[in-house]
């Protein structure tokens, strides 16, 4: 309390002892409450503290202290001058009172003490603002009109955003911003991605808290991102990064890092951080992570679709606050056993699809994404995780696990059954779209075998006029599923007339033709598989009855929609989009907010802003990347509330804006896609003519690239596969 009152009198105001709480109580009623009669005494004596005062009750301390039965306390307070503390001093020895009059003087130095660390810290600020000022007033004259209330007002945050590049010798941007030194934050963004290099600038702006500089052409990060030691956001997605600067792991203080949409092939240089919330590296070049699990006890998100992975680090299962695990598209065939020691709690998302799981469970798991599975995942991953050694004969058709024992058995196989069945289907489907024959001919028409045709050399693609055989390099995007691979390599196959059948790998992105092959003496190799495919000319239509390649369960209500929409026997026509087709695009679904999803939210809270972004992407992405094209917008939503603001931006032909009719996503989702494609239709009959494209995406989809209708494949009918970049080999659903 000594301490306290002489450093009020020395730095503070004298009216400070006497600030009351919310129940009008000062320092002195509280000490009279507590019976601390030092407190009480220094407060009067030193303090000069009122005795007058009351507080809400209308007592004063001396009341409070009777109330309370504190009698000495409230006899000093009846009358301070006039009190005499017992002779205590009398009977205290010279050696007692020489200790005390030392601490006393303890006490006060250590409050001098105290106030000039905090007059030298206060000093401190008073310098750096005045080098701050110093330093905006010397700031050449920018270019670009967002900067000057920066170097005027102190602004602590700039977005610059689809601005031309400057033609300068010191580059593209803006010198300027390099001297706006009191930044927390800078968002930089030129038009055209003109944006390939920053500056060793970079290093000046020394308070910086976020960097977003995602959106560009960077070749690389500067060292000199290393210095801003205050960065806790660093955002660099789709640029054209192919390394991380080792001074990244200087960053102790980074939480958030989104370098995905780059070439990167490893992050080692974050690996030693430990105070990241949430890491997004997809859609790179990755064929491992090596993070530092253990010390990771803050990580919450952790996103890696579309990458090269093969194995689940099983150091993962440390990570005790992940909500989100994202590996979508990778080449991870087992799940450690380790992951089961996530919290269930927790852990909200694990997506795992489009990988190539050995186990038929975890496939069924993780193909919707749905949380409510998410516990049923962990504890069949806790019991039949990946150990590190595979049982010989695992994953084979009746080959049994070895542990499952005898009554295990039979439910694995049947399972597995299940899945194969799955895969026959997409074979299947394959030989109907290659033109497939009769029942009988099914091994000759569409069926995998496993093996390979005959070796084949790479990059020599052979003659399609009159060889016998020749290889076809496929890359990543097409090697993501078998199906992706399939479809791509069908497609190449039919247009070369020499081709009669094809061999696949994934490993090796190998798309090998063949003019003949006997399927029934196959040369077994890696993960070789072959099969027969006819002319594109052979049969030109595309069944009714057809299934989508990727989120098949998300668009069965949308196939028995279609099914409705042509009761028919017709097919659709096949139809090579061009720059001059005629395309219906079908926007459809349930709208949310920009950061909780539709299905958390109501109508009545939806934000007009998810309207916005993405009307600005398609307007970009789309409508002006097709100027050749003619363009009819049929729009459904179950948001009537945003339904002006959605006809305003698109003016659609044809609107309809519902109620919500169900609380099911998957069956809202296609009663909303079946009511536009029925308009659709209407349209065509009206017109005359069918579209030669119908394209159907959800209302909330933002583009990051131009989407061009010449670019796609042959097929009427496209959905966008969702939270992917565009990509015709890769990202659309047929």
């Amino acid at each position: 309390m000594e301490i306290l009152l002489e450093f009020v009198r020395k730095a503070g105001d004298a009216n400070d002892i006497e600030v009351p709480d919310e129940d009008d109580r000062t320092p002195l009623m509280l000490a009279a409450d507590n019976g601390k009669f030092e407190c009480v005494r220094l407060l009067v004596n030193e303090g000069k503290c009122k005795l007058d005062k009351k507080d809400k009750e209308g007592k004063t301390a001396k009341e409070i202290a009777i109330a309370r039965k504190h009698t000495q306390i409230a006899a000093f307070l009846a009358d301070p001058k006039g009190w005499k503390e017992e002779e205590d001093d009398e009977d205290e020895d010279e050696e007692a009172l020489r200790k005390r009059k030392f601490l006393a003087a303890q006490r006060s130095a250590s409050a001098e003490k105290a106030a000039a660390a905090q007059e030298e810290v206060h000093r401190a600020k008073v310098e750096a603002a005045e080098a701050l000022d110093k330093a905006l007033a010397s700031a050449s004259k920018p270019v670009w009109e967002e900067i000057e209330p920066v170097l005027k007002e102190k602004k602590r945050a700039l977005t610059i955003k689809n601005k031309p590049a400057l033609k300068l010798s010191t580059g593209p941007v803006d010198p300027a911003v390099w001297q706006c030194v009191c930044l927390f934050e800078l968002r930089l963004e030129l038009a055209e991605r003109a944006l390939t290099s920053l500056p060793p600038q970079l290093s000046r702006l020394v308070d910086l808290v976020t960097l977003i500089v995602s959106g560009n052409a960077l070749a690389a990060l500067p060292d000199e991102v290393g210095s801003l030691v205050k960065l806790k956001n660093l955002e660099a997605a789709a640029n054209e990064l192919v390394t991380l600067p080792q001074t990244l792991s200087q960053l102790a203080a980074l939480q958030v890092l989104d370098v995905s949409r780059n070439k990167l092939t490893s992050i080692a240089p974050i690996s030693a951080l430990e105070g990241l919330v949430a890491v997004n590296v997809g859609y790179n070049l990755l064929t491992e992570l090596t993070l530092n699990w253990e010390k990771l006890e803050h990580l919450q998100k952790l996103e890696a679709p579309s990458n090269r992975i093969v194995l689940l680090p099983p150091g993962m299962g440390a990570l005790q606050q992940l909500v989100t695990l994202d590996f979508t598209a990778n080449c991870i065939e087992q799940v450690p056993i380790e992951l089961g020691n996530l919290t269930v709690k927790k852990l909200q998302y694990v997506k795992l699809k489009e990988n190539p799981l050995a186990d038929p469970r975890i496939r069924r798991f993780v193909e919707d994404d749905a949380p409510t599975l998410v516990k049923d995942l962990l504890n069949h991953v806790r019991k039949n995780g990946y150990k590190g050694e595979v049982a010989a004969g695992a994953g084979k058709k009746g080959g049994g696990g070895g542990k499952k024992g005898k009554k295990g058995k039979g439910k694995a196989a049947a399972a597995e059954d299940e899945e194969e069945d799955d895969d026959a289907d997409v074979a299947a489907l394959l030989a109907q779209m290659a033109g497939g024959g009769s029942d009988d001919d099914v091994m000759r028409t569409g069926t995998f075998v496993d093996g390979h045709c005959g070796e084949t050399t790479d990059g020599q693609s052979g003659d399609c006029a009159i060889g016998d055989f020749g290889m076809l390099k496929l890359n990543a995007a097409h090697v993501r599923t078998w199906q992706m691979a399939t479809a791509e390599c069908t497609q190449r196959c039919q247009a070369c007339s020499r081709c009669k059948y094809i061999s696949i790998s994934r490993e090796y992105k190998d798309c090998s033709w063949y003019a003949s092959c006997d399927l029934r003496s196959t040369k077994r190799f890696s993960d070789f598989r072959s099969m027969t495919v006819q002319p594109a000319d052979a049969q030109q239509q595309l069944p009714r009855e057809w299934k989508p390649f990727v989120n098949r369960s998300s668009l069965v209500a949308t196939r028995e929609a279609l099914g409705k929409l042509h009761p028919n026997k017709g097919k659709w026509p096949w139809v090579q989009p061009t720059a001059r087709a005629s395309v219906a695009l079908v926007l459809y679904g349930k709208i949310g907010t920009l950061h909780h999803p539709s299905w958390f939210t109501s109508d009545a809270k939806a934000e007009a802003g998810v309207v916005y972004l993405a009307h600005a992407t398609v307007q970009r992405h789309v409508l002006d990347a097709n100027p050749a094209a003619t363009m009819a917008l049929f729009i459904h939503s179950w948001n009537p509330s945003l339904g002006p603001t959605i006809d305003t931006l698109y003016r659609p032909q044809w609107s309809q804006h519902e109620p919500l009719e169900t609380n099911d996503a998957v069956e809202s989702a296609s009663m909303s896609i079946a009511r536009a494609l029925r308009a659709v239709r209407r349209a065509e009959r009206d017109r005359g003519a069918p579209f030669d494209l119908i394209a159907c995406w959800r209302h909330d989809l933002h583009f990051s690239a131009p989407l061009r209708w010449a670019a796609l494949p042959r097929a009427q009918l496209w959905f966008t596969a969702q939270c992917c970049d565009f990509d015709p080999a890769g990202s659309i659903d047929r």
